[in-house]
């Protein structure tokens, strides 16, 4: 995670560690089902959405601890299929 605050935390020290101390995940989301009965099939499409934020207590090689926040880009989820039924 280069460039992140937990990775300015860590650093190219190997003796720097991190625990996850708490998260908060938030996912929203949407679809809908079309039944075809004359071909025994539904179709469908969804999109869901999910963000997280974890919070870090780091401990580096001289036992200082520090505590970290480190949110992460939202990821999109977009889907659409089908099933036909036999």
């Amino acid at each position: 995670m280069a460039g992140t605050r937990t990775g300015n935390f860590c650093g190219a020290n190997a003796a720097n560690t991190l625990f996850v101390t708490g998260s908060e995940v938030e996912r929203w989301g949407l679809g809908a089902v079309q039944e075809i009965d004359a071909a025994a099939m539904h179709v469908f499409a969804r999109w869901s959405l999910q963000e997280i934020d974890l919070d870090f207590a780091g401990v580096n090689s001289v036992n200082q601890r520090r505590n970290v926040n480190q949110g992460f880009d939202s990821w999109n989820l977009f889907q659409v299929g089908g099933v036909i039924f036999f």
